[in-house]
């Protein structure tokens, strides 16, 4: 059964990869100033630029098409870069022959890749892919972290790695709507197949007691209009979790719903107005049944048992947008999930986690992170003391 599982979701995530986009000034699109983009004219056009780079560039007065004026401005553009490469293309083929393929290729930087974006996320946890981006990903978030410790007392080297890939796949749907803006409707679906893992190894007593590696995955439906949030996530899913000796096995399906606000920084990120910073506040209420086959080596189930839990995620985030701190953001996450069943078995989850990084690099995909956790993690339901600073890394 579990080699089963294991092989049908490596196929999941074969099949799924994540388009990447050119950054795009989302402020552009908020012609009404008032700090949000509204359903109709606002959300249209900004889907349309940013489904496509050629209309990005050339709609400038943003109505979402190309006017004649914009058209020709498109062809001569075109026809000055054609007339510019057929210069290099008979300085290159002075006898007007033809040029081999491979020389073309090596003519125009063909060879080479293009910038490569890995389809996939790297994040500290395996969280739900949100629709909704915030204006800086790499400030927004934190990553997978990797450390080392040096135990100068037993003479022991001991490596930690906690975090999650995930592999998101999005559908935008009714771009085209104009109706209504307060009708209740499906504006995109996702799917986003990950693994989990946290946990140390040691190189004289092997690998902790203390450790995850969960498959999983998610599906997400974004709605928009309607009571009582503009926009909200519907997520369900199902995961697999076991330990670094694949002991454990467990089972398990989940729910989410998250609502978003963008004007009021809830579900996304928000300027604060007259400060060099932005914060976000994303609230999620969770339920998870669980069915434990064999605990192996997590102490908070028992074999045998099932399990259904119920409560709030709460995460905040703050970073700055300029200054001296430009590269600093700060994140905290707090989970409760009550156990509503087998309460003489496992405690309640609660779980505590802050972070401060400080980026390396201006994408934010290498940081230095120090974290702080205190509490019952819900992926491994081990109690859990520790401050750790190490390396994040994040795509």
């Amino acid at each position: 059964m579990r080699g089963l599982v294991l092989c049908g979701y490596a196929a999941l995530v074969v099949v799924c990869s994540e388009a990447c986009a050119e950054d795009i000034d989302v402020s552009k699109y908020d012609f009404n100033k008032n700090g949000r983009i509204d359903p109709g004219r606002e959300t249209e056009v900004f889907l349309k630029h940013r489904a496509n780079a050629i209309l990005r560039k050339y709609d400038t007065n943003f109505n979402g098409r190309l006017d004649p004026d914009e058209v020709a401005r498109l062809n001569a553009d075109i026809a000055a870069d054609v007339a510019r490469d057929q210069r290099e293309i008979a300085l290159k083929d002075p006898r007007g022959q033809g040029l081999q393929i491979d020389q073309v290729k090596a003519a125009y930087g063909l060879i080479e890749a293009q910038t490569w974006k890995p389809p996939f996320l790297i994040r500290d946890a395996y969280i739900a892919h949100s629709i909704t981006v915030p204006p800086d990903p790499g400030k927004a978030d934190a990553g997978a972290k990797v450390s080392y410790t040096k135990d100068f007392t037993t003479h022991d080297d001991i490596f930690g790695l906690t975090g999650a890939i995930m592999i998101p796949k999005v559908w935008s749907l009714n771009t085209e709507f104009s109706g209504d803006p307060n009708t209740p409707r499906i504006t995109a679906i996702s799917v986003a197949p990950g693994m989990e893992f946290d946990g140390q190894i040691s190189r004289k007593s092997g690998v902790s007691d203390k450790s995850l590696l969960a498959f999983r995955f998610l599906g997400e439906v974004e709605t928009q209009g309607g009571p009582p949030f503009t926009t909200q996530y519907f997520r369900l899913g199902g995961y697999y979790r076991t330990d670094f000796q694949g002991e454990a096995s467990i089972y398990g399906i989940q729910a989410e719903w998250q609502p978003v606000n963008i004007r009021q920084g809830l579900g996304g990120a928000r300027h604060i107005e007259g400060t060099p910073f932005s914060v976000r506040f994303m609230p999620v209420l969770r339920a998870e049944f669980e069915r434990v086959d064999d605990a192996g080596r997590f102490k908070d189930v028992v074999s045998g048992s099932e399990y259904l839990r119920l409560g709030p995620q709460l995460e905040w985030s703050l970073w700055f947008n300029e200054g001296p701190f430009e590269r600093l953001s700060l994140h905290a996450r707090f989970w409760y999930l009550w156990n509503t069943i087998n309460r003489a078995e496992t405690k309640d989850r609660s779980f505590f986690q802050a972070d401060a990084l400080f980026r390396l690099d201006e994408a934010g995909n290498i940081a230095i992170d120090a974290r702080y956790r205190n509490g019952r993690p819900p992926t491994t339901g081990i109690e859990t003391h520790d401050f750790t600073i190490g390396l994040a890394l994040k795509w």
